[in-house]
């Protein structure tokens, strides 16, 4: 997932993750292409 799809506040993803049954488990974040970052989550259904 693209850094600034999760870090933006605005964004309406935090809330349908808060809304789902899973629970996250880890999370990395590395650059794509060197400069793009991203983000790999885990997440695990609760």
């Amino acid at each position: 997932m693209r850094v600034n799809y999760y870090d933006d506040e605005s964004n309406s993803l935090h809330e349908v993750l808060q809304e789902l049954p899973w629970n996250l488990v880890t999370q990395e974040s590395f650059n794509i292409y060197e400069t793009e970052p991203m983000y790999v989550m885990v997440l695990q259904k609760s």
